[in-house]
């Protein structure tokens, strides 16, 4: 499938100036934590709260392609404005991460990248572990910063809803920062989505 109408376009938004939205070519949905304290249920976890939310909710009404992304227009890590590059994608993998192509800064080796990055995802990568059956090793993990993609359909439901609704709860219940909580799923969306530890951002 290189081109679907089936498809939504999903925003977990804070404070973010929306009007871009109105530029899309397909359906939108805003998850809004607007005005909500910090750190207070539900307004943790950052976007990964937002997009399991989603998810969640949406389980048996799924299109067939889900854009997942922030509510900026514009940022380091994804280039051009986001709703022009939104509308002009073809749909031609299962998983694929927005950013890395206008922002090379956003391929990332999470080995590479330092024990302090590393100890993110050390200490809770069993949430992920015990719920995909893939052993998480973050020496080998290659990602795209900032968590803003696409996913089919398919990808999301190789997985049971309990298990996105187990991650929301950990990420509910979770006492460190949502800083550390949501990067536990920034490094691993596309393992969770393709069963890979390295993105294919290097097939492109």
């Amino acid at each position: 499938m290189s081109k679907t109408n089936n498809v939504r376009v999903v925003i977990a938004h804070y404070n973010e100036d929306l009007s871009w939205v109105n530029n899309l070519n397909y359906p939108f949905y805003v998850i809004s934590k607007h005005s909500l304290p910090l750190e207070t249920i539900p307004n943790k976890g950052n976007e990964a709260s937002s997009y399991l939310e989603y998810i969640i909710k949406n389980y048996h009404e799924l299109a067939d392609v889900t854009f997942f992304v922030h509510g900026h227009r514009t940022a380091w890590h994804n280039g051009p404005n986001i709703d022009e590059f939104i509308n002009e994608v073809d749909f031609n993998v299962e998983y694929f991460n927005i950013n890395s192509i206008h922002s090379p800064r956003s391929s990332m080796d999470l080995a590479g990248l330092g024990e302090s990055e590393r100890a993110y995802l050390d200490p809770h990568k069993e949430i992920i572990e015990k719920e995909i059956n893939i052993k998480i090793d973050s020496t080998e993990i290659k990602f795209r910063a900032a968590a803003c993609f696409y996913v089919k359909k398919e990808a999301i439901l190789k997985h049971d809803l309990s298990v996105y609704k187990n991650w929301y709860a950990w990420l509910m219940d979770m006492k460190e920062s949502s800083g550390i909580s949501s990067r536990v799923f920034e490094y691993c969306w596309h393992i969770i989505f393709t069963g890979k530890h390295i993105d294919n951002y290097l097939n492109f």
